[in-house]
């Protein structure tokens, strides 16, 4: 029993550091992204909705993925398979 819980601490510690490091890749594209698309809001109207749309689903996701690592103890995979799922929700 003593063997298992500690190769159960070892599998959640590295669990955690994933998540930990796929969030951190999130954070930077999601800057990146808002950045890039920044110059969208110049075209009246139309770029207004395109820089809503794409950085919605991008912050949406972000959001979501809280959720899902805190609250449903989830991987980042499953989620952003989740989210892929329901894209057209968060952007509609």
């Amino acid at each position: 029993m003593g063997h298992m819980g500690k190769l159960s601490d070892r599998f959640s510690a590295a669990f955690q550091e994933l998540n930990t490091l796929h969030f951190f890749f999130f954070a930077v594209y999601q800057i990146l992204v808002l950045i890039i698309t920044l110059p969208l809001n110049v075209i009246p109207f139309v770029g207004q909705m395109a820089f809503a749309t794409i950085n919605g689903w991008v912050l949406t996701f972000g959001i979501r993925f809280h959720y899902d690592a805190e609250i449903r103890n989830i991987s980042v995979l499953q989620s952003r398979r989740e989210a892929w799922k329901r894209k057209r929700d968060y952007t509609g």
